[in-house]
C-alpha cells in the first residue's frame, strides 16, 4: 500500500470519528432551552401556620352551635311565653346574644343596653365585645357606629358575629373607618395565632352593605370561619317547585292534593329554600385573615377599591356558586397561597384594574373544571364553568405562575400586565374559547403562555412578549397565535409540540436569539407569514457542532484536506535524491587532514 493510500485511509478514519463525535454531542450536548415543563416549585404556596387538627375541631363546633342557634331562633317564640325581643343563649365557652328579626336595626348603642358586660365601651373609647351575636332572619345588624370594635380572643375562647338571613351594616366616615380587630384583652394585643381559633365576622344569606372599613387579624382554617366571609343559607328542606294541580273532588277514593297555597300557609316561612347572599364592599381593607374576604353561594356582589393584604391562605376567593360579581380597583398582596380565586361553579365573574402580587402561589386562579366525571352522590352536574374577564388589571411577582385558567370555558385576559413569575399565563385541563389578547407579558423565568393538557381554541392576539426564555409553548393543544409582538427572546418564541391539529403561528413580529425563531415539533401545526429580521442565532457550542454535522461541511472539508495531503505528498516526491547514498567521501567520514604534529605526537 502507497503512502498516498495510507494517508487517504487515515483522513477517511478521522472525518468518521468527527462525525460520530458531532452527531452524539449533539445527542447528549446542550439540551434545549424549551423543555416544556411549565410546572411551578410552590405548588401549594407557603404552609399555614395553624394547627390543622384543633383548627378543623373548632370549625366543627363552631357549625354545630350556629345549627342550634338558628333552629332555636325559629322555635323559641312559639315555646316561650312573653319572649319578645332579643335573648341570650348559654353556648360555651361564651354565650350567644341573639336578634330576632324586625324592622329597625340592632345598633352599637343598643347593643351596650341589651349586654352591657358582652358589649362595653372601654375607658380608651373602643368596644370590646365578648360575646357571640347572631342576627336572625330579616334582622339588620348595624355597626356604623363602633370606631373601634375589638372582638375577644383568647387561648380560652373566641367571638363571632354572624348574620343568619339578614343584612350586615358597616359604614365609616371618611378618615374614620370602622375597624373590626380580634384582641386579647389580658395582651392588650391582636391576637395573630390561629391554633386555638380566632374572632370572626359571617354573613350566610341575606346581604351585606360594607363601606369605609378596616378588618383585622380575623379567622382561621375554614373559609366560613376565615375572617370575612359572605356566604349563602342553605335550609333545613328546600322548597321544591310545586305544580298547580288542584285538589281531588270530594268523594273521591284517592287522597286529596294540597295547593301551592296550602303548602305555603302550612311552611309559613319556617322551612326556607336555599338564599344566596349578596351585597357591596368599598373602600375596605383587609389584613392578616386567615381568608381575605371569602365568597360563596353569592349573586350580584360588587367589591371596589378593596385592599387584602397578607391572607394566610388565599386572598379573595369565590368559592361555590358565586355569579354576577364585580371586582373593581382592588389590590391583593402577600398572599400565602393564591391572590385570587374563582373556583369551580362560579361563573359570570368580572375582575377590572385589579392588582396581585407577592402571592405564595398563583397571582390568580379560574378554575372552570365540572363539579363531576359522572355519576355522583351529591348530583352534581358535570358541564363546566367560566365566563371570567380579567381586564386592565397588573399580576407580578407571584411565586408561580401569573395566572392559571383550568378547564371551563370562555375566559379572557384584556390589557393586562403579567410580570416575574415561572410562567405568565398557563392554560390548562381542557379549557376551550380562552381569549388572551393585548397583553404584556414579560420577564417569566421560563414560559410567558403556557397552553396544554388539552386546551383547545385559545386565541393569542395582539401581546407583547418580551424577556422570556420561551414566548408561547404549546403541548398537546390548539391555539391561534396571531398579530403578536415578541421581544428578547431566548430561545423560541414560539414552540409546538405533541398534537397541534388547529394551532396556527400567523403575521407575529419576533425579535431575539435563540436556537429557533418558531419550534415546530408538533404533529398538525402550521406557521406562516411571521417577521423574523430581527432573529440572531447565537454562537454556541450547539450550533457550531450542528454547522460541523451537515453533510456538505463534512465532505468540503474531507476533500480540502484531501487536496492538502496530495499537495504535501506531491512536493515530497519533487525533493533532489541521492542515489548513491553509501558511496560517502572519506573526508565527510573523518576530520579532514591531519596535522604533522598531531602524528609525531601520536607515534611517540
Amino acid at each position: 500500500m502507497s503512502v498516498l493510500q495510507r494517508l487517504i485511509g487515515t483522513l477517511l478514519l478521522v472525518v468518521t470519528v468527527i462525525a460520530l463525535a458531532v452527531a452524539v454531542a449533539i445527542i447528549i450536548g446542550e439540551p434545549d432551552a424549551d423543555t416544556g415543563d411549565a410546572t411551578g416549585d410552590a405548588a401549594s404556596g407557603r404552609p399555614y401556620p395553624g394547627d390543622p387538627t384543633a383548627e378543623s375541631q373548632l370549625v366543627a363546633a363552631e357549625r354545630d352551635r350556629l345549627a342550634m342557634v338558628t333552629a332555636l331562633a325559629a322555635s323559641v317564640p312559639w315555646r316561650v311565653d312573653g319572649l319578645d325581643g332579643p335573648y341570650q343563649v348559654p353556648t360555651t365557652p361564651l354565650p350567644t346574644l341573639v336578634l330576632p328579626a324586625r324592622p329597625e336595626p340592632y345598633t352599637v348603642a343598643e347593643l351596650q343596653d341589651l349586654s352591657p358586660d358582652g358589649f362595653a365601651q372601654q375607658a380608651d373609647g373602643s368596644w370590646l365585645l365578648s360575646e357571640n351575636i347572631v342576627a336572625t332572619r330579616d334582622a339588620i345588624l348595624d355597626l356604623s357606629g363602633a370606631t373601634d370594635l375589638r372582638m375577644l380572643s383568647t387561648p380560652g375562647g373566641f367571638t363571632s358575629i354572624v348574620v343568619v338571613g339578614g343584612t350586615l351594616r358597616v359604614s365609616g366616615a371618611p378618615g374614620a373607618p370602622v375597624t373590626v380587630s380580634s384582641v386579647d384583652p389580658n395582651s392588650g394585643a391582636r391576637d395573630t395565632t390561629t391554633a386555638d381559633g380566632r374572632a370572626y365576622v359571617r354573613v350566610n344569606g341575606g346581604s351585606v352593605d360594607v363601606s369605609g372599613a378596616v378588618f383585622t387579624d380575623l379567622g382561621f382554617w375554614g373559609g366560613e370561619t376565615g375572617g370575612l366571609s359572605f356566604t349563602g343559607r342553605s335550609g333545613e328542606n328546600t322548597s321544591p317547585t310545586l305544580s298547580d294541580q288542584s285538589a281531588n273532588a270530594p268523594g273521591d277514593a284517592a287522597a286529596p292534593m294540597l295547593t301551592p297555597d296550602d303548602v305555603a300557609a302550612a311552611l309559613d316561612g319556617k322551612n326556607q329554600a336555599s338564599t344566596p347572599v349578596t351585597g357591596t364592599v368599598r373602600d375596605t381593607t383587609i389584613t392578616g385573615g386567615a381568608y381575605g374576604l371569602f365568597l360563596s353561594d353569592a349573586t350580584g356582589f360588587h367589591i371596589e377599591n378593596t385592599r387584602i393584604e397578607g391572607a394566610l391562605v388565599a386572598g379573595l376567593v369565590l368559592h361555590r356558586a358565586v355569579t354576577d360579581a364585580q371586582i373593581v380597583s382592588t389590590t391583593v398582596l402577600d398572599s400565602a397561597a393564591d391572590g385570587i380565586v374563582v373556583d369551580r361553579s362560579s361563573t359570570s365573574i368580572s375582575l377590572t384594574d385589579v392588582t396581585v402580587s407577592g402571592s405564595g402561589r398563583n397571582g390568580i386562579t379560574v378554575d372552570g373544571r365540572p363539579l363531576a366525571g359522572g355519576p355522583n352522590a351529591a348530583g352534581a352536574p358535570t358541564s363546566g364553568y367560566g365566563d371570567v374577564q380579567i381586564t386592565g388589571s397588573r399580576i407580578a411577582d407571584n411565586d408561580r405562575y401569573g395566572i392559571e385558567i383550568s378547564g371551563g370555558s370562555g375566559v379572557t385576559v384584556t390589557d393586562t400586565d403579567v410580570a416575574a413569575s415561572i410562567v405568565g399565563v398557563v392554560v390548562d385541563d381542557a379549557a376551550a374559547s380562552v381569549s388572551i389578547d393585548g397583553n404584556t407579558i414579560a420577564g417569566q423565568s421560563r414560559q410567558a403562555i403556557a397552553l396544554r393538557d388539552g386546551a383547545t381554541q385559545v386565541g393569542v392576539t395582539h401581546n407583547r412578549i418580551a424577556s422570556v426564555n420561551t414566548g408561547v409553548h404549546v403541548a398537546d393543544g390548539d391555539a391561534q397565535i396571531q398579530d403578536n409582538r415578541f421581544l428578547a427572546i431566548g430561545s423560541h418564541a414560539v414552540t409546538l409540540v405533541g398534537h397541534a391539529g388547529g394551532s396556527r403561528v400567523l403575521d407575529n413580529t419576533i425579535a431575539g436569539h435563540g436556537t429557533d425563531p418558531i419550534h415546530d415539533d408538533a404533529i398538525g401545526g402550521y406557521a406562516a407569514r411571521n417577521d423574523v429580521e430581527q432573529w440572531a442565532t447565537p454562537v454556541t457550542p450547539r450550533s457550531v457542532l450542528e454547522f460541523l454535522a451537515q453533510p456538505l461541511t463534512l465532505i468540503w472539508a474531507a476533500l480540502g484536506a484531501l487536496v492538502v495531503i496530495t499537495a504535501l505528498v506531491r512536493r515530497r516526491a519533487r525533493e533532489p535524491h541521492n542515489p548513491y547514498p553509501e558511496h560517502v567521501p572519506l573526508t565527510e567520514l573523518t576530520r579532514g587532514i591531519i596535522p604533522a604534529e598531531s602524528l609525531r605526537r601520536s607515534e611517540k
